[in-house]
């Protein structure tokens, strides 16, 4: 809902009415007044950083990184544009609260040009994308406890930011493209006869590493300055830091999955009966690390482990042992509707794949709830419009071994069904 005050997920006053024991969901589809304030934030904010890479002497350097940059410019606008980052009356005023505190109890450092943005999002996480932006994916919302562990993660984003870790990460990049050793190094490949993919794959495979040995550095740095800007903000729940860091540990593992005997009570219907075959693929196909062009993926993670990150913010500060208690009540209300407003958000997106499956998460449990039923059935509405038009791959990802089986399962089962046995579905959920 997304109105100039009352937001939810970009949308112009989209009523859905149940009747019974459903509540009405009221989501505002369009708001041009939001959308074209943080066009021309950013725009501003871009032409700023654009300045200070038009003083980079290295001429080279220079318009790599101003084309990276405008690349970068044209994708966050997409963003923009497509409605991901959104207003919501009660998050944004929780956000917007904990940047105010932070603000009066750090005094000695600008926070004026930060801004925080809510996105419609799968994904657990939050980041900064430069240019004094840092945007939190909804689902980290959904996920973390109290608004303490909130308050850390706006701190340690804000570090990168007053770090300038996204500035100085995209300009090292390119003076290592430009450096005399990559390029002595392209010489040689071009006196190859064989094998000059397999050499080149090498170069940039180091260039990967290295920068993601920076990128580590990043994140402890931004660890260190977030603590000390969230120790001078909450100074009686300064161990709280610690404890995001451990639900940051494993925030990420699928809690829930949809199994065999849900799909089951999810998809049979009285003339339909499940069948096996639904739920039979084969990603092998997907088994990225045969060939020799891939590497060790899971040394190029982007945070080093959170272990690591904990043993040095108490090697470096002195921690409480106890934590004072906190009153989650109010920050858990604030959230009662965020499942629905979730499935809305996706669907609103166009990621009905991705909206059907968290959607029969909750209707699992939830059989008879009107909202889910409805959401199911226009899910499926349009992945069936999508399958007729050739267009599937679109709005519904491709079975990968990066996914859970449950979930490379239900991809499966959507793509097997025969237009019949998905059109009974359909008029299942439609009653």
């Amino acid at each position: 809902m997304k109105n100039q005050l009352l937001l939810f997920f970009t949308l112009c006053l989209f009523c859905i009415f149940f009747c019974g024991n459903a509540q009405p969901a009221v989501l505002d589809t369009v708001n041009e007044n939001y959308r074209n304030s943080l066009k021309i934030y950013y725009e501003l904010q871009s032409t700023k950083t654009k300045i200070e890479i038009e003083k980079i002497a290295d001429k080279k350097i220079r318009k790599q990184f101003l084309s990276n940059y405008n690349e970068k410019i044209d994708k966050f606008q997409e963003l923009i544009k497509k409605g991901v980052f959104i207003e919501h009356a009660s998050y944004d005023n929780l956000v917007q609260s904990i940047l105010d505190d932070i603000k009066k109890r750090n005094t000695t450092y600008n926070f004026n040009e930060i801004r925080l943005l809510l996105a419609i999002s799968k994904d657990i996480n939050a980041y900064n994308c430069g240019d004094g932006i840092v945007v939190l994916n909804l689902p980290i919302i959904f996920d973390i406890d109290n608004q303490f562990e909130l308050a850390y993660i706006i701190c340690h984003e804000i570090a990168h930011q007053k770090l300038n870790h996204v500035y100085n990460s995209m300009l090292n990049y390119c003076q290592q493209e430009n450096s005399q050793e990559v390029k002595n190094q392209v010489k040689q490949i071009d006196k190859q006869k064989y094998n000059k993919s397999e050499i080149a794959s090498g170069i940039f495979k180091k260039i990967v590493y290295e920068n993601r040995i920076e990128s580590r550095k990043h994140e402890v740095e931004a660890d260190s300055l977030g603590y000390i800007f969230y120790r001078n903000t909450y100074p009686e729940y300064d161990n709280y830091a610690v404890e995001t860091l451990k639900k940051l540990k494993t925030i990420d593992v699928e809690k829930d999955s949809l199994t065999k005997g849900d799909f089951i009570k999810l998809f049979e219907t009285s003339s339909l009966k499940f069948k096996e075959e639904w739920i039979e693929g084969d990603i092998s196909k997907y088994n990225y690390q045969k060939s020799a062009k891939f590497w060790n993926i899971d040394s190029l993670r982007t945070h080093p482990d959170c272990d690591t990150r904990i043993a040095l913010l108490n090697q470096s500060f002195k921690m409480q042992e106890k934590l004072k208690s906190v009153e989650a009540h109010s920050f858990n209300l604030q959230r009662k509707d965020a499942d629905k407003e979730y499935v809305f958000g996706l669907y609103f997106l166009e990621e009905y794949g991705e909206s059907l499956y968290y959607t029969l998460l909750k209707i699992k449990n939830n059989p008879k709830d009107l909202y889910y039923r409805k959401m199911v059935y226009d899910n499926l509405i349009k992945l069936e419009a999508a399958r007729n038009s050739y267009t599937l791959n679109k709005y519904l990802e491709i079975e990968n071994p990066k996914y859970s089986e449950n979930y490379n399962q239900f991809l499966c089962l959507i793509r097997n069904l025969r237009k019949s046995e998905l059109n009974q579905i359909i008029q299942f959920y439609k009653n």
